[in-house]
């Protein structure tokens, strides 16, 4: 635990104030040595952690205005020393490492999925706050008012990553397929009646999931106005198919002209971990040997299908396979800080308290989690606006990272909703930001 208590004050401390860690102290300072004291609560003892005794009751406790998951809502001074009766330390690790997600084990959907709508954030209304970068600037002001220099983070954007979940290449991979969806179209009177079967001849020009050189155009033309900025498609490497999972694969002349198409234009390629291997995660390894051989790629990035990360250890099978990074972290159901936090972390396994090599990168938005009914269900394109807007704002607050996930088959002009209008407008008030800091 100890390497994990280190790594939990540098995090909120920040890596420019990563020296003056040495200035506070966690549970009891016997000989007063520190500036800054935190709080220990009993989150940690072993007859509370794991159990539902150790989930926090509502309401939540209030500091400053920032709700407390653990200890006392008081900060007060003691012999030149600063004590803060919250527990900073126990609250940050429970967002940070899914703990939650550990002990409420019976709160999943039909998916599997934790239910972002039945999360302690967002039922005690803050998912859509970085609330661990607030613990973080409450820290640095108690070590400010201890009469240490302290460095604030200065507003703007870590990195910037447009990722897309490759969930098809193609609507219709023979002419039954595409005459059975020409008939539907002749009954009932719509539009490009034979576009499935000319789909089927030349599925780069017709094909509506094929997307790729509209999304190449757009990104290049907003990393103009972005240095920190990439673009990551996730390719699922089943071979199966399932109600859920396309086999896109098994064609491997269409996936690798795909992959040499997105690696020609300095994409970035990750693993759409499978709906089947999220299930059963000894079939995870040999989804990414697919991707690698056809795409002669090394794969080290990860995001699951139907964001279906479904219990926290399965992380392990991640790492095992040498996964670096994940970008799972969202919920599919509500938009908001799913881990707390708007910076890349290291995963800390919530089972052995270890701090892993595993970095998780918080999703900022899923275009579908905005409209589909049975999530948020926003049918409105202004409100979803300001729904994205505003979980951008407060990442650029705390010079967060931004990841946006838009489908391929999401960033087509043609469709009905409004999804390829909001990436656009999403896009333009990002460079927006960037470009008001640089005439600062």
């Amino acid at each position: 635990m100890k390497k994990v208590i280190e790594y939990i004050v540098y995090f909120l401390i920040g890596e420019q104030n990563k020296s003056l860690a040495e200035y506070i102290y966690y549970g009891i300072d016997k000989e007063k040595k520190h500036s800054v004291l935190i709080e220990k609560s009993d989150f940690f003892n072993k007859d509370i952690y794991m159990t539902l005794k150790s989930v926090p009751q509502l309401p939540l406790k209030e500091i400053n205005g920032i709700p407390i998951l653990f200890g006392e809502p008081r900060i007060t001074k003691e012999n030149g020393q600063i004590i803060i009766h919250a527990d900073l330390i126990a609250s940050t690790f429970f967002l940070i490492s899914r703990y939650e997600e550990c002990v409420r084990r019976d709160v999943r959907d039909e998916h599997g999925r934790f239910i972002g709508k039945e999360s302690l954030p967002y039922k005690a209304g803050f998912l859509n706050r970085p609330i661990v970068e607030e613990y973080g600037a409450l820290l640095r002001q108690c070590l400010r008012d201890a009469g240490l220099d302290v460095k604030e983070p200065q507003p703007g954007f870590s990195h910037i990553y447009l990722t897309h979940d490759v969930d098809q290449i193609w609507t219709w991979n023979n002419y039954y397929r595409a005459l059975r969806t020409v008939i539907k179209r002749i009954i009932k009177n719509e539009r490009n009646k034979l576009q499935p079967v000319k789909a089927v001849y030349d599925f780069k020009k017709y094909d509506p999931a094929y997307t790729f050189p509209e999304i190449v155009k757009i990104e290049d033309n907003f990393k103009k106005t972005c240095e920190v900025c990439s673009s990551v498609y996730f390719i699922m490497g089943c071979t199966k198919k399932t109600a859920y999972d396309l086999n896109y694969i098994l064609n491997k002349e269409r996936t690798e002209q795909l992959l040499s198409f997105l690696k020609l234009s300095g994409a970035e390629i990750g693993v759409h971990t499978s709906y089947q291997a999220a299930q059963q995660m000894n079939e995870f390894s040999d989804e990414i040997k697919r991707i690698e051989n056809i795409g002669k790629v090394k794969i080290t990035k990860s995001r699951n299908h139907f964001l279906a990360s479904r219990e926290p250890e399965d992380f392990r099978y991640y790492i095992d396979a040498g996964i670096k990074d994940d970008y799972t972290m969202g919920y599919a159901d509500v938009a908001g800080f799913r881990i707390g936090t708007c910076r890349p972390v290291r995963w800390i396994d919530p089972i052995t308290r270890e701090l892993t090599s595993l970095t998780l990168h918080p999703m900022t938005t899923m275009e579908c989690t905005l409209d589909t009914p049975k999530y948020m269900g926003i049918s409105d394109e202004n409100k979803a606006f300001t729904t994205v807007t505003d979980l951008v704002d407060r990442i650029y607050r705390y010079y967060g990272e931004i990841t946006l996930l838009w489908h391929n088959d999401s960033l087509n002009r043609n469709r009905k909703d409004y999804r390829y209008s909001l990436y656009i407008k999403t896009l333009r008030y990002i460079s927006n930001l960037l470009l008001c800091k640089t005439e600062k």
